[in-house]
């Protein structure tokens, strides 16, 4: 058995159970060289703050290919059967457990069935208590930027994965309410589109391109963030077909930081969320108790101050 696959804990300074995250993503919008890029960032030769640990040996033989053909100057060829990937991540102490459902073509429910039982029980329970998901988008695929044919039915899929999620976890054995979530829209490939660049650029496209797509997405999460990743930072012309470029022999990926440091912030509000709530009740109850006993100490002022007698002149 590899040694990178270790069922690490949680670490001494966060106890906590890890943060779950759930990552999706259509054929093609970059969800395997999404991985790929992670693969790229565990080496021990990058000066990243990151440490991705498989949590099995088949997610560590997953991780090792897509990495390694990112590292050969290729990009991951799509995908053949259905795999269950589980990671963990630790940034900043925090410990992020991310799970992907990679299959081949079809749909979730589909792809679901295509698990072993104790696999799809797996993910069922896990997408219950899930905190957020992560949607890769492709630009032009999922976005239309290239004005492509097929956005439509690709976001009205998204849509209807995120409905099967909501009742995946019903479908056990131990059903219960499921939790808001958060959720990010992830546009993939960002090196190859200048538009991508500066702050908030992802969601100014979104508006452009997306916009009744997102406030569909927003009636399954209130919490929408936007984020550009490249899985390998930079691309080199592909003679054999200048459309289609190749990953560039200096891999750089860029983007993973931003957005697992967003997911560390969420997890930090979750916690004091509720503190802040209470502090805010006891604020406002103390402001009016205040007013309250101002106006009576008014009062017992006006009842027990005698009356200034006039005297005649």
């Amino acid at each position: 058995m590899s040694n990178a696959v270790v069922q690490q804990p949680p670490t001494r300074r966060n106890a906590l159970r890890p943060v779950r995250v759930c990552l999706l993503g259509s054929v093609q919008a970059g969800k395997t060289t999404f991985l790929g890029g992670l693969g790229i960032l565990r080496e021990p030769n990058r000066h990243t703050p990151f440490r991705v640990t498989p949590l099995d040996e088949q997610s560590d033989s997953y991780l090792k290919d897509k990495a390694g053909q990112l590292r050969a100057g290729q990009w991951p060829g799509p995908s053949t059967i259905t795999e269950l990937i589980r990671l963990h991540i630790i940034l900043d102490h925090t410990v992020m457990e991310v799970m992907v459902l990679d299959y081949p073509g079809g749909n979730f429910t589909e792809a679901l069935a295509a698990l072993r039982e104790s696999e799809a029980q797996t993910l069922r329970q896990f997408v219950h208590e899930a905190e957020v998901v992560l949607l890769l988008l492709d630009p032009a695929l999922d976005l239309g930027v290239d004005g492509q044919s097929e956005v439509m039915a690709r976001q009205e899929a998204f849509i209807t994965t995120l409905a099967h999620l909501q009742i995946a976890y019903q479908q056990g054995q131990h059903a219960g309410p499921h939790h808001p979530i958060w959720l990010a829209m992830v546009v993939t490939k960002c090196d190859r589109y200048p538009q991508l660049a500066g702050r908030g650029a992802v969601r100014r496209l979104v508006d452009e391109y997306g916009g009744p797509f997102r406030n569909k997405l927003a009636e399954y999460s209130t919490k929408i963030a936007y984020f550009a990743v490249s899985a390998v930072g930079a691309t080199r012309p592909n003679p054999a077909d200048p459309d289609h470029p190749l990953p560039a022999s200096q891999l750089t990926p860029t983007g993973y930081e931003e957005l697992f440091r967003w997911i560390i912030r969420k997890r930090l509000w979750d916690r004091i969320r509720p503190w802040v709530k209470r502090g805010a009740a006891l604020a406002c109850i103390g402001a009016i108790c205040g007013g309250v006993v101002g106006s009576v100490s008014k009062v017992e002022m006006a009842m027990f101050t005698p009356p200034v007698q006039r005297h005649s002149g």
